[in-house]
């Protein structure tokens, strides 16, 4: 009896996730089909590493104003300049990583580089989800479908062709080959994610603190050889100028709307750049910079102090885990679209979290997760806020203080209470059968 009924519920189960996919496909597919290749005129974030690619074709510098370049690769002029940054963000790597797709014209070259990306993701689905142990049912197919079309990071990361997909690969790519027993090369793939976007370089933390220099010397190796092939290509005047000017230009992003990092939480409340729109809580540049950097400091200690005190694999496992949360925590500069870097510790926790506390916040912070930023300014900004705050923010007034915490703050607020509940679990140490290929049963 009890087996029939575990088969109607299975059943009952798989219909319901079928009709979710069903109506996730006909809501965000034509979306997806139509932004993994931009319509022509629209340049978005990757139009960054393709136009310094072409400035590295044409034998410029590859860190040129990008108004100027835009201009002289495609003929458009912004509306607004400032609406453009003013130079490509990304470092050299990333650069040296599109070099490929320059030759081609934009809505392509995205093309691309979004299939690149989505094979990367992929790949780091498989990675994570060891399927070997058990087939995967239409249930999971269904799940997956679903999930994946209405996660606005991961429908975000193929609309402005970003990195966090390959970064997510690399760090997850880590992890396998942490547990496989192979430190060094564990060491290369963070060192590549941190040539291509420097932040991952903070998870060298949890090797460092077990004594596993391997990996630490085969980041840095992989770091150099990296960053030594972007040398060769661009010339060391490339690395002056992102050093010098790009870095710098970026300063004003750190307390901007979309920045949920803890820092940047600290620094709209107490320090704002005028820029940003923001109104303070306090004008305190002092007490601001000593809450942003004193955060850092606290996360990073936590994290060492718990990749220090694990034993087992599965409390590597977990610790990992816990300083990639750690990492989008502290860095300076986290977009939402980043969230899908989480996927290893989203999988890893989301199976091992059942406390009846726990687990109904660990759920609404993963559906925060999913959620886009404009959905949170809503109740404390208006529709105006929820459908323009990323293109007509210059036409918004200044975000209040007390929307600032209701509503900006939102996936900081999430990214904190699953950091917190990813501490407290690193305490268990026991194994599990869905990440391990180990079987508990």
């Amino acid at each position: 009896m009890n087996d029939r009924a575990e088969a109607a519920s299975d059943k009952i189960r798989t219909i319901v996730w079928l009709l979710l996919a069903l109506i996730a496909a006909a809501y965000f597919g034509p979306g997806w089909l139509k932004m993994l290749r931009p319509p022509p005129g629209l340049l978005l974030d990757f139009s960054q590493e393709w136009l310094s690619s072409r400035n590295f074709y044409a034998g410029k510098p590859i860190y040129r104003p990008q108004v100027e370049a835009l201009f002289e690769h495609t003929g458009f002029i912004p509306n607004r300049k400032e609406d453009m940054l003013p130079w490509n963000a990304h470092p050299p790597c990333a650069v040296l990583l599109a070099l490929p797709f320059a030759k081609l014209d934009y809505p392509s070259a995205h093309l691309a580089w979004n299939i690149m990306m989505l094979g990367s993701f992929g790949l780091a689905l498989c990675l994570v989800f060891p399927w070997g142990i058990r087939p995967w049912k239409a249930l999971d197919w269904f799940k997956l479908i679903a999930l994946a079309l209405a996660c606005h990071p991961l429908l975000a990361q193929f609309i402005q062709g970003q990195l966090n997909a390959l970064l997510a690969l690399l760090i997850i790519g880590a992890w396998r080959l942490d547990r496989a027993e192979r430190p060094a090369m564990a060491g290369v793939c963070i060192g590549l994610a941190a040539a291509l976007k420097i932040f991952p370089a903070f998870l060298f933390v949890y090797w460092a603190m077990r004594m596993r220099w391997s990996a630490v010397v085969g980041g840095v190796i992989a770091f150099l050889i990296a960053n030594g092939s972007a040398l060769a290509l661009f010339g060391s005047d490339a690395f002056a100028t992102y050093l010098r000017l790009v870095l710098p230009s970026l300063d004003f992003r750190r307390s901007d709307w979309g920045n949920v990092s803890l820092p940047a939480f600290w620094l709209r409340l107490f320090n704002p750049d005028e820029a940003v729109r923001v109104v303070p809580f306090a004008k305190a540049p002092l007490l601001g910079a000593i809450l942003a950097y004193g955060s850092q400091v606290l996360i990073a200690v936590v994290v060492a102090l718990r990749c220090r005190q694990v034993q087992t694999a599965e409390g590597r496992t977990r610790a990992f885990a816990l300083a990639i949360i750690g990492m989008l925590l502290i860095t300076p500069i986290v977009w939402t679209h980043y969230f899908i870097i989480l996927l290893l510790p989203v999988v890893l926790f989301g199976s091992r979290v059942q406390q009846p506390i726990a687990r109904p916040v660990l759920l609404t912070a993963y559906a925060i997760f999913w959620l886009p930023l404009g959905l949170f300014l809503l109740l404390p900004m208006g529709s105006g806020a929820m459908t323009g705050w990323e293109s007509k923010r210059h036409a918004l007034p200044p975000a209040q203080p007390w929307q600032s915490l209701a509503g900006l703050s939102v996936p900081t607020y999430a990214l904190l209470a699953f950091f917190a509940i990813a501490w407290w679990a690193t305490r268990d140490e026991r194994p599990m059968a869905n990440l391990t290929h180990e079987s508990t049963a």
